[in-house]
């Protein structure tokens, strides 16, 4: 646990005071048990997971990872699991049973059945909120009977959409198990790719046998692993830095390819007057 707590710590204090913030670190999951593990330098407490109360409810776990130098040179990863229950409101009611992989949405607005949308809206209703608006506006105004008008509000709107432009379900689509997994970096060679297998496997070990020995060679496999990225990235940035020096009077079209290649094409420069007409009509 950090005790210790400076100017940048009281000004982050102060600032989650003001606006009614609070500190996942030590709090909630596996670092709660372990009474805020330390996320720099193996001596401080410099990484944080930050949210509103409202939104701390979803966080079922905060765990502060071991330290890795493929990740940062000083700093712990950390790792935030959120869960979110799916629902869908029917009538005003939440309904919890609605099967999570398909939702009801509203077709696209028609505008050429604007009559109609504006005829299905219930009127007996509508007027139904109308005195409950007055009579609320007679009485002491709270946040809950505003946020209880708009809420029935909408859904008389969205009930008449679905009655005028019709709805559909949405199927969530699935993802692709034949998809192609990224390529990786033109510098990661074989060599590379042997030091990873090499980690990669003393990590599944030590998962299973956490001895002090097995964590050396866990370490000094990781080290050997992130040296030789680093010498593997650095030899192919001299080489592409020579390429582009020797192509830039020997081969100048390949060289702009070569510098334009993986660049986004721009986007067309719209013209203010036409947006401002599009959305006009």
């Amino acid at each position: 646990m950090d005790t210790v707590k400076n100017r940048s710590g009281q000004k982050l204090l102060e600032l989650c005071k003001g606006n009614d913030l609070f500190i996942v670190n030590g709090r909630i999951g596996d670092d709660k048990h372990e009474s805020g593990k330390l996320t720099c330098k193996n001596t401080s407490v410099i990484d944080y997971c930050i949210c509103t109360y409202d939104f701390l409810k979803f966080v079922s776990n905060f765990k502060v990872k071991e330290f890795s130098r493929l990740y940062s040179d000083v700093h712990s990863p950390i790792t935030t699991t959120l869960h979110m229950n799916e629902f869908t409101v029917v009538n005003d009611q939440i309904d919890n049973t609605c099967d999570s992989s398909v939702s009801c949405r509203v077709k696209k607005w028609d505008v050429s059945k604007k009559t109609s949308y504006v005829d299905n809206i219930d009127k007996e209703k509508l007027q139904v909120l109308y005195t409950d608006l007055e009579e609320t506006l007679s009485d002491n105004l709270d946040k809950d009977k505003v946020n209880s008008f708009f809420s029935k509000l909408s859904n008389l709107f969205i009930e008449s959409a679905k009655n005028t432009f019709g709805s559909r379900k949405d199927t969530q689509k699935r993802k692709s198990t034949n998809k192609k997994p990224k390529g990786d970096k033109p510098w990661f060679n074989e060599e590379c790719r042997f030091e990873r297998q090499n980690y990669r496997k003393l990590k599944r070990k030590l998962k299973f046998r956490k001895t002090d020995t097995l964590k050396r060679e866990v370490s000094e496999a990781e080290k050997r692993y992130k040296n030789t990225l680093d010498a593997n990235s650095k030899k192919y940035r001299k080489q592409m830095r020579s390429k582009l020096k020797y192509m830039k009077t020997s081969d100048p079209k390949e060289y702009w390819n070569l510098l334009n290649r993986g660049k986004q094409k721009k986007q067309p420069n719209l013209p203010l007057e036409d947006l401002f007409d599009f959305f006009k009509n």
